[in-house]
């Protein structure tokens, strides 16, 4: 299989999973940072193009001012998850002080130790981006700070090796061609806090997880009942998921929305495709669909054509029969 087939390979199922804005960016993004040890650690950084979109669309293709709004935008999101970061790994330092905390299983603690580091971590970062953030002070200090120079010889490479991925000559992709981009960098450490506090709380999670379903099996626990550790473990389990559903679909209902959307309109494609390769047996679905879509582009060309010269005719006798007025009214 040569390149561009197994990057159609790779791209296809990503069609589906991620929206399209998303989906786009990345892509552009691989185009743009190919040679950045960064660019692929963005199968693990899903937050990271929804920022890099921001600075394209607000800081590159928009107002100067646009800069110092994401930078205050930003300073105020660090704060909040400073905060929540530290209740964390208040939390979190506090697991160890359980009941027979030390005769569960290892990853137990294992997890109780990655949320809380994780937690001081975030709390950290927030401080140290926000800080660099403060040493910004005019919108060509932050837009230098959220760009980084185009590296066109890998733009003629990717050009090169993948034509087919080329973006088509528009005045929007004109403007995306330009001689700076999106920071990677500036984009990867404005979303690390973020992330290191997500990770801190689904360790915190699994932690207690796995210290109540140690409690059960090893039957450490001093509840009154026969089924009280079980029961408490069910309740913990069925609630955590109602909880994580509760938030998680109205947060993210607009990406269901588009995976489902995408869902639909693949299998409206194949449906139609098979009714075309089964009208025409002796032609494939795909010659079938082009040579149709051939056709009628050129009779809306041919009628456009035509539509045009009669427009021409109709002005020209409208100006020669102005001309004829005039000339009537002169003499």
């Amino acid at each position: 299989m040569d390149i561009a087939g197994a990057t159609a390979a790779i791209i296809s199922p990503l069609k589906i999973v991620i929206p399209a804005s998303d989906r786009e960016e990345s892509l552009l993004l691989l185009r743009e940072n190919i040679a950045n040890p960064l660019s692929w650690s963005l199968l693990f950084k899903s937050d990271v193009p929804q920022v890099t979109y921001r600075i394209r669309n607000y800081v590159l293709n928009g107002d100067a001012k646009e800069a110092l709004r994401l930078k205050e935008s930003y300073k105020d999101t660090f704060a909040l998850e400073a905060v929540s970061a530290a209740i964390i790994a208040q939390i979190t330092i506090t697991m160890p002080g359980l009941s027979d905390f030390g005769n569960i299983h290892w990853t137990a603690t294992a997890f109780a130790y990655t949320s809380l580091v994780s937690g001081i971590l975030s709390t950290f970062f927030s401080f140290y981006v926000q800080k660099i953030l403060s040493d910004l002070h005019g919108p060509k200090d932050v837009r230098e700070w959220l760009t980084s120079p185009r590296n066109k010889l890998a733009d003629r490479f990717i050009d090169a090796i993948l034509p087919q991925y080329r973006p088509p000559r528009t005045a929007g992709n004109a403007a995306n061609r330009r001689d700076r981009i999106p920071s990677l960098t500036a984009a990867a450490t404005l979303t690390a806090p973020s992330r290191l506090l997500s990770f801190s709380i689904i360790s915190l999670f699994v932690a207690l997880g796995i210290y109540l379903g140690s409690v059960h099996t090893a039957k450490l626990g001093t509840l009154k009942g026969s089924n009280a550790n079980l029961a408490v473990l069910l309740f913990f389990i069925i609630f955590s998921a109602w909880a994580i559903f509760e938030i998680y679909l109205p947060v993210n209902s607009k990406h269901v929305d588009q995976i489902t959307a995408s869902l639909v309109s693949n299998v409206e494609c194949d449906f139609q495709l098979r009714e075309l390769g089964n009208s025409r047996p002796n032609i494939g679905p795909t010659t079938a669909v082009t040579s149709s879509e051939t056709l009628e582009t050129e009779d809306i060309i041919r009628e456009a054509l035509k539509a045009s010269i009669r427009a021409q005719e109709e002005s020209l006798k409208a100006q020669k029969a102005l001309l004829e007025l005039l000339d009537s009214q002169s003499g």
